[in-house]
């Protein structure tokens, strides 16, 4: 059983080391909150861009509905485009159709069934653009909606041994309490006071 001094420590160990944990985390998301706030800041975007190639001939007598595997990997493999969120075969004008988002860009693909010719109509976003995606997990697949999730658990977690550590140190621990209470009261007051809402309905 954990004694009140063991308790403590820990407490103090791993606030210690999950704050340098999460050091450049807390930078990148404080950051990216400002600069998501002032978005006339990064209004600028580069110009949307085009490009074709031909499709092997081991690629394209694999072309068959409703999904062709070996297209999906060759795209993935030359172009690093993988995780298609929209996948269309056009009957009519003998046509695939593909839709791949990403971070403050798209790229969209257009395969012709018939002779191989490939065009990706595509758009990269300038480096604050694609920050301010990661900030929202914006079309920034599993692995980093993931990365999101965990780091914010962990500070909630490194918060509260925040809070425990504060509450061990008597002759602060006043001032640290009426400091949480304010920056807890503050944003609901704005909220309430500032913030524009639809009323009575």
């Amino acid at each position: 059983m954990m004694n009140k001094r063991q308790f403590y420590n820990w407490s103090r160990l791993l606030h210690i080391y999950m704050s340098t944990a999460l050091f450049s985390l807390l930078i990148f998301f404080s950051v990216t909150g400002i600069t998501l706030n002032h978005l006339e800041w990064v209004s600028t975007t580069n110009e949307p861009k085009s490009l074709q190639d031909q499709l092997p001939n081991s690629v394209l007598n694999k072309l068959k509905p409703p999904i062709s595997e070996a297209l999906l990997i060759w795209l993935d493999t030359k172009y690093g485009l993988s995780s298609a969120t929209n996948i269309e075969w056009d009957q009519d004008n003998h046509e695939i159709l593909l839709d791949y988002p990403y971070p403050a860009g798209y790229a969209y693909v257009i395969v012709n069934i018939n002779n191989g010719q490939l065009t990706i109509d595509y758009q990269n976003g300038q480096f604050w653009q694609v920050v301010n995606d990661l900030h929202k997990g914006r079309h920034a697949g599993k692995a980093w909606s993931w990365l999101i999730d965990i780091s914010a658990g962990f500070m909630v977690f490194f918060s509260i041994t925040g809070l425990i550590i504060l509450w061990q140190n008597r002759p602060k621990r006043k001032l640290g309490i009426a400091l949480t209470v304010l920056g807890t009261v503050t944003p609901v007051f704005i909220f309430i006071l500032f913030v524009p809402k639809l009323s009575g309905a």
